[in-house]
């Protein structure tokens, strides 16, 4: 609390937010889910008017934007998680992070940007090639 210089609350909040996450993550043990409990993961199934091609396609999406995040070196990852997640804009995740603006910036993009090869590689989004 010390450190706090009242500017950016919002961004301090937030990393103290991101390290209590990760460090519950560190310490946490998979359970298995009780009788009551349904594994829903991002999307809601349960819509009757989506057909199944959309199911599957929704669920390849899911796992291939999960496994490109997990790959992401934890640099990029984190600027991922406070910009796209959290709804930081560049200069509050600069704070969080410590680093400049620019920095956020640019490694937001590159993350963006291996995100978006493994989508295409998948071909789960067209490949915008730049003539």
């Amino acid at each position: 609390m010390d450190r706090f210089d009242g500017a950016h609350p919002r961004a301090w909040l937030l990393t103290i937010l991101r390290n209590t996450h990760r460090n519950r993550l560190r310490i946490r043990v998979a359970s298995p889910l009780h009788e009551n409990e349904q594994d829903t993961g991002l999307l809601d199934r349960s819509d009757p008017a989506r057909s199944a091609e959309d199911v599957v396609v929704d669920e390849q999406f899911e796992a291939v934007v999960a496994d490109a995040l997990a790959a992401l070196p934890t640099m990029h990852r984190v600027v991922v998680q406070l910009v796209d997640v959290d709804g930081l804009n560049y200069a509050e995740a600069a704070e969080a992070l410590g680093v400049p603006r620019g920095t956020v910036m640019s490694r937001l993009h590159r993350a963006r940007a291996r995100i978006r090869t493994r989508l295409v590689a998948a071909g789960l989004v067209p490949n915008r090639s730049r003539p």
